[in-house]
């Protein structure tokens, strides 16, 4: 048998006992950046909009489904809506649509605590139970008033 490929069948084996799995997809302490590129508020009211965008934060931050993204997109429109007017409703919607997708590698997409991120498929139950204790040590007052400043 040839010497190179006794080699390389030799160094394959080797390669696959060495190989190990990657390690687990961990969930990061829960960060807010706010209306992420966009005003957290209006002139009158500096802080207005947000309790809407910490609340979307919390749903791009564990990530999800491609429907579950849409639907906190929606609740995002409609909570821009209710808080300063249908129009920047509209703005802050097509912004997140456009600009949150997990295609891009910000600090504000889908599934952005993720230590390796993640695609637009249903969270497993392993990862669902890091959301639940993750959630549990969230300070959501401090959270506020440290974007509040």
């Amino acid at each position: 048998m040839n010497k190179n490929l006794i080699f390389f069948i030799f160094t394959t084996l080797a390669g696959c006992t060495t190989w190990q799995h990657p390690p687990p997809n961990v969930l990061k302490a829960f960060t807010s950046d706010g209306c992420s590129l966009s005003p957290n508020g209006t002139s009158t009211d500096p802080n207005a909009l947000l309790k809407c965008c910490i609340h979307h934060d919390y749903a791009y931050w564990k990530g999800g489904t491609r429907d579950e993204r849409a639907q906190a997109d929606l609740e995002l429109k409609a909570c821009i809506t209710d808080a300063s007017s249908a129009r920047l409703g509209e703005i802050y919607y097509r912004g997140v649509r456009i600009g949150g997708s997990n295609v891009f590698k910000t600090d504000f997409r889908w599934g952005y605590g993720w230590s390796r991120g993640r695609d637009d498929s249903p969270l497993t139950l392993e990862e669902s139970a890091q959301v639940k204790t993750q959630t549990e040590n969230i300070d959501w007052d401090a959270v506020f008033q440290e974007l509040s400043r």
